[in-house]
């Protein structure tokens, strides 16, 4: 029986290539790392990056950096003007000191929910202009 993530990716990679979210994986000699935009323009927000995840073993290389660049020059190519956003675990401070470092500015903090509908304390981080960004 798939997981509740097996099923949600089974579900958004059967979408159409137009309705389907922008995904990119690193790879070295194997997927170490991917990222995923939602199509799905929030109007204050813009576009949510939904994930970005490097494995632990082939992290502080600049994979994460690479992966978002990918994410923000897709963004800006799909929806031009509109800004970029994610949801951050509040106790994830590596993850959210990383985005602090690529300009993400933190807007909100709320319960938010996570994996398999539990929900977590989580802050909003946006990146106004990402064209700024290329």
């Amino acid at each position: 029986m798939p997981t509740w993530t097996g099923r949600l990716w089974t579900e958004r990679l059967a979408l159409t290539q137009s309705q389907r979210p922008f995904t990119a994986v690193a790879e070295c000699d194997r997927p170490v790392g991917f990222v995923c935009v939602l199509r799905q323009d929030d109007p204050q927000w813009g576009l949510c990056l939904d994930n970005l995840h490097v494995l632990p073993a082939f992290r502080s290389q600049g994979l994460g950096r690479v992966l978002f660049a990918d994410a923000v020059r897709w963004t800006v190519k799909t929806a031009p003007g509109r800004p970029l956003y994610l949801w951050v675990f509040e106790a994830n401070r590596r993850a959210a000191e990383f985005y602090e470092r690529l300009g993400g500015r933190a807007v909100e903090s709320c319960l938010h929910e996570a994996v398999a509908g539990m929900a977590a304390v989580s802050v909003r981080y946006v990146w106004d202009n990402p064209a700024d960004l290329i």
